[in-house]
């Protein structure tokens, strides 16, 4: 389950490097720009992916107790209530470029810049959003290869539109950093309608029929629901908390925001491996689930979660023993500075705690136990990331990596309260459903 998400996150990791370069040409205030354009997805994102986990719960337990027609109406009410959302969030970020922006503390050189480019994005979220939502319906019904094909297909065009309209190439005018919008939301576009058209021409389980699509009914809401609106909130405060978290690295001025934002992409490549495996892990416990078995859910967290480690294993060796390397696609023909060495040090043993952590997160949501991940990302988020990043980057003058440092307390702090849930846990009590969704 977890290999052809983590090929499409791969493509994804791909384009966004391959971004970055295409940018970075254009300078460090065009850099900084799309780096604080980029943050408040995670806000804006919360309600849908919160929607998607509670639809993927259900679809996966649906998928591994082989009720065929169940898989098919959630598949169908995803689209009735993820299209609307999708516009609805897309819509506000895009209005409210301006203000996202200013709250972002961005210095005004890079304020115009960084609002153009989010309100340019919109249509594109729009379709981003909804490509989420269905993709993530057609993955918990167990053909995750879909996805793949189509998002992964979208990423690689973007990667050429970028090419053609930032600098003009082909005959097309030079657009800059409004190319790199323009042509980051024409691929979503077409990425989401082929989704949408597959699911279209289905013909059974993962399908949409077009005679069936009007009407909402209660109870299959009530069910998605009970496990995305508590995945949701999580979501939420998770993004508010990360975006106050900025705001403090913006604080050390646009060099920081330009330096960290290089770090953090560097250092998405292992999330993605992780919410990969989140995504596989939850899809498998779901399914075990639905067909009985409870020590089947937790065996498919602990195996993901060894996986994980091993994997954030090999970044601790990359960054701590080669990281002028790892920076050198950022720097070519320059030596990295050893203050941005030592950032990317100190990150790299963030992602120890971090990989780990985040597929219990799959796990716990794949079963439908998201409650437990509002209190638990909140005590971590919000009492110790946030409790501690003013006095280590400011007070103790640790800088960009004294942030580093509380963010990787925070996920420490998770990974403890997570792993004694899954090992705690009963999943499946003494009816199919979570507790709280019947």
């Amino acid at each position: 389950m977890a290999g052809p998400v983590l090929a499409e996150s791969l493509l994804l990791y791909l384009t966004q490097m391959v971004d970055l370069a295409l940018v970075a040409p254009l300078g460090e205030v065009a850099l900084a720009a799309v780096g604080l354009a980029i943050l408040p997805l995670y806000l804006f994102l919360g309600p849908v992916v919160g929607f998607s986990v509670g639809l993927a719960s259900r679809i996966s337990r649906a998928t591994g107790a082989g009720r065929e027609d169940e898989v098919e109406r959630l598949t169908r009410h995803g689209l009735l209530i993820g299209l609307p959302l999708a516009l609805l969030v897309a819509g506000a970020l895009g209005l409210g470029a301006s203000a996202v922006v200013r709250l972002m503390g961005a210095e005004p050189a890079v304020q115009g810049p960084a609002a153009a480019y989010l309100r340019l994005s919109s249509p594109g979220l729009a379709a981003l959003f909804l490509s989420i939502v269905l993709g993530t319906a057609i993955t918990a019904a167990g053909l995750p290869r879909i996805p793949l094909l189509f998002r992964g297909g979208g990423n690689l065009l973007g990667i050429l539109l970028e090419w053609l309209l930032i600098y003009g190439h082909g005959g097309l005018p030079r657009l800059g950093l409004a190319g790199a919008a323009l042509a980051g939301s024409l691929a979503r576009v077409i990425a989401c309608a082929g989704l949408l058209l597959w699911l279209l021409r289905r013909r059974r389980g993962s399908r949409i029929d077009p005679a069936r699509l009007p009407g909402v009914d209660r109870q299959t809401w009530k069910s998605i629901t009970a496990v995305g609106l508590p995945a949701a909130l999580d979501r939420v405060l998770d993004a508010l908390n990360y975006l106050l978290y900025t705001r403090w690295i913006a604080a050390l001025g646009t060099a920081a925001v330009a330096q960290h934002y290089v770090v953090y992409n560097l250092q998405e490549l292992p999330f993605m491996v992780a919410m990969a495996l989140a995504t596989g892990v939850g899809v498998a416990a779901g399914q075990q689930l639905g067909g009985g078995s409870e020590q089947g859910a937790r065996e498919a967290a602990y195996r993901g979660g060894a996986l994980a480690l091993g994997a954030a294993v090999l970044v601790v060796a990359l960054t701590h023993f080669f990281p002028e390397a790892c920076l050198h696609f950022f720097t070519p023909g320059a030596r990295p500075e050893p203050a941005q060495v030592a950032v990317l040090q100190v990150s790299g043993w963030v992602q120890l705690p971090m990989m780990v952590a985040v597929v219990f997160q799959g796990a716990l949501g794949g079963v439908g136990d998201t409650r437990a991940l509002v209190w638990i990302s909140a005590l971590g988020g919000w009492l110790v990331r946030l409790g501690l990043v003013w006095l280590l980057a400011f007070a103790a003058g640790w800088g960009l990596a004294g942030a580093w440092v509380a963010a990787g307390l925070d996920w420490a702090l998770r990974l403890v309260l997570l792993g004694q849930r899954v090992r705690r846990r009963r999943w499946l009590g003494a009816s199919e459903e979570p507790a709280f969704a019947r």
